[in-house]
């Protein structure tokens, strides 16, 4: 009975010691493998967001991890773009991604890109006009000193002034433009200047709300012609309708004709050397270089 009672405590240790070996050897290998997951290190590099921010790599593959507001499948896969930018022809930025680095589309860009032969082909801005129109810029280098009107770039309908068929909202003007629109920045052609007859609308810029389908009259009494008593005086007057008609009273002489008027310069289809102005902080009106105001 004895010899019997000692062998079962030393079977016990022995089935314990071998139970602790396995664990051990077991626990060996858990260590072993995470050492092996995570033993791998990623280059310290970043990558620089179109939004600014960046991020950095991560994965076993070390890929970019993807900027904000991307999928994992829009996220680039390792290609370190360059961080530069373009502005687009609304003043955003965009940056580049994708695995060709390309710069990513502006607002409003699709990808079938221009279908038109009247398309812009400046700022990269595609412009579509209408079968009845054509797009059309300011003159790079304007010939005429003292006109400042200067058309923004678009779709303009050609006009004949002396029978003009421009809507109530628009007025037949010779305007300078620019006539060759060159692709990039470089010089296609020598002129840069050609006079050219467009239906432009009659008011651009809050400064003309207060000059369209208004009446002035001159601050002082000025000259109106002479009668046996000697030189009449009154106040000269100005009016302009809506529809883009001008009327000058001045002296004992009237003339009128077409205008149009932007950010509170006036210019007129009889006369495209002369030019007005408007100031809406002081209310004055400068035409001919006699200072008006609104009509009482």
């Amino acid at each position: 009975m004895l010899i019997h009672s000692l062998r079962i405590p030393a079977l016990c240790c022995a089935l314990l010691a071998l139970a602790a070996c396995d664990k051990e050897e077991s626990l060996g290998d858990v260590d072993s493998d995470s050492a092996g997951e995570s033993g791998s290190t990623c280059p310290t590099d970043a990558m620089e967001c179109p939004d600014g921010s960046f991020v950095g790599r991560s994965g076993p593959e070390c890929a970019f991890d993807p900027c904000p507001g991307e999928s994992d499948s829009e996220s680039t896969t390792g290609v370190d773009c360059p961080a530069d930018a373009m502005e687009c022809p609304d003043g955003t930025v965009v940056g580049r991604s994708g695995p060709d680095c390309e710069f990513d589309p502006c607002p409003g860009d699709t990808d079938g890109g221009s279908t038109g032969d009247d398309a812009s082909s400046s700022g990269g801005d595609d412009l579509i006009c209408p079968p009845s129109a054509a797009y059309h810029e300011a003159a790079t280098c304007p010939t005429k000193e003292g006109a400042p009107f200067l058309i923004e770039p678009g779709c303009y309908q050609d006009c004949d002034p002396g029978a003009p068929i421009c809507d109530d909202a628009s007025t037949c003007l010779v305007v300078e433009t620019n006539p060759c629109i060159c692709d990039g920045q470089m010089d296609c052609c020598a002129a840069c200047a050609s006079e050219t007859a467009l239906c432009i609308p009659v008011s651009i810029g809050e400064a003309c709300d207060a000059v369209v389908g208004a009446a002035f009259e001159s601050v002082d009494e000025l000259e109106c012609g002479i009668t046996p008593d000697g030189i009449n005086t009154c106040n000269w007057t100005l009016s302009f309708s809506a529809d883009g008609q001008y009327a000058w009273t001045y002296s004992d002489v009237g003339e009128g004709g077409g205008y149009a008027c932007k950010d509170g310069l006036i210019i007129l289809d009889n006369n495209p050397g002369f030019s007005a102005s408007y100031d809406p902080n002081s209310g004055t009106l400068t035409w001919d270089g006699v200072d008006y105001v609104a009509a009482r």
